[in-house]
């Protein structure tokens, strides 16, 4: 999809507004992660393309039914772990100041960063 202007805006004001901000559990360790979800597709894919994810994820049947959304879903975006710090970094400039960016900082304390591979790497060798 082409890039379209102000688009980086956009995503940080939908960012901002949707406030998805959690600590997630896989195998027991616990990550801090980013989830916009939205009943607009649309607005979706633009958070996707500025975060550079892969993918969009169908949520359930809880929209009201409209003729770009017949069945009434969700759909999201998502990041955790490194990849949802690098996103929160750069859109820090933008969202600076803001409830999102307190309650990340929260996430982290709560479930932190785990150390990368090189860290391991270097703490390996001590």
């Amino acid at each position: 999809m082409k890039r379209q202007r102000g688009s980086r805006e956009l995503a940080a004001g939908l960012m901002i507004g949707e406030e998805g901000v959690m600590c997630l559990t896989v195998h027991g360790k616990r990550y801090p992660a980013i989830k916009v979800e939205m009943c607009d597709r649309k607005a979706v894919e633009i958070i996707r393309d500025e975060w550079h994810r892969p993918r969009i994820y169908r949520g359930m049947l809880r929209c009201a039914k409209t003729p770009t959304n017949p069945e009434g879903r969700t759909y999201d975006v998502r990041a955790m772990g490194h990849p949802a710090d690098a996103i929160m970094e750069e859109f820090k400039p933008l969202i600076q100041g803001t409830e999102l960016l307190r309650r990340w900082a929260n996430v982290k304390r709560v479930c932190p960063l785990p150390p990368t591979a090189r860290k391991r790497i270097l703490l390996s060798v001590r």
